[in-house]
């Protein structure tokens, strides 16, 4: 049965138990319109480093005049490079244990966990309870938004003094480079200066990961599991609940 590929030929390490958390997946989809998937990318990340990598393109099962050219132009994938690809219900056998054992963290996580849900409710497939976090969540905790116009220390006249102001466009220059414009992939990955090939989900798949792995460092903790202890930071979950409930809306 078609399915996804290794990258390199290495097999994945035996599944981990659930509180393992220092091991995750990174996952990427590209998309022929919204919620139907052409391609996923997949990266196991276990104590920061990848250890598996796998990359398929899909077959939507969709007409051609479905597909969005706006997509298309974004990720170059077209309806005829998809013709001979497996369908997302073939390879959901070797997603499933991914996303069985190890919390999956997506970029902007809403969006890839929307075409998840969306596959599995298309196909009518059955699912594990699947916990999730986003890689752009914890960017923003790790490297909150530079301000643009931080306040200026005064002297007793109501005067900034050459010397603190001289002070602050130091500390202001200091913050620039410590901080990205914004918590977009491609942003980051420049940041962090992380080889990317924007678009192709497992390039996008392996800056998610690197790009966690450095905020969960940079927020001072050594797992995944003790960075989303925070208050600002929380799991999100598909469970066959969720998807039993969101199919007896249609």
């Amino acid at each position: 049965m078609p399915g996804l590929s290794f990258v390199d030929g290495a097999p994945s390490a035996a599944p981990l138990a659930w509180t393992m958390m220092d091991s995750f997946v990174a996952i990427d989809f590209e998309t022929a319109t919204w919620g139907v998937a052409c391609a996923v990318g997949i990266v196991h990340f276990e104590n920061g480093i990848a250890i598996d990598e796998r990359y398929s393109l899909i077959n939507p099962g969709i007409s051609p005049r479905r597909w969005e050219m706006g997509a298309i132009r974004i990720h170059g994938i077209k309806p005829d490079d998809v013709r001979e690809a497996p369908t997302f219900t073939e390879i959901w056998p070797e997603l499933i244990h991914y996303a069985a054992c190890y919390p999956l963290v997506a970029h902007n996580a809403n969006f890839d966990m929307g075409v998840l849900r969306s596959e599995l409710e298309r196909a009518g497939l059955d699912t594990p309870t699947i916990r999730y976090g986003c890689s752009m969540a914890l960017a923003r905790n790790a490297w909150p938004k530079r301000r643009k116009n931080a306040p200026r220390a005064k002297t007793a006249v109501g005067e900034t003094a050459a010397a603190d102001r001289d002070a602050e466009q130091a500390a202001i220059a200091a913050a620039a480079r410590d901080c990205p414009d914004n918590h977009k992939l491609n942003t980051l990955s420049e940041f962090l200066s992380i080889d990317l090939q924007h678009h192709n989900a497992l390039s996008d798949a392996v800056a998610c990961g690197m790009i966690t792995v450095a905020a969960v460092k940079q927020l001072g903790h050594n797992t995944l599991a003790a960075a989303y202890e925070s208050p600002r930071l929380s799991w999100g979950e598909i469970s066959p609940e969720l998807l039993a409930t969101a199919a007896s809306k249609w």
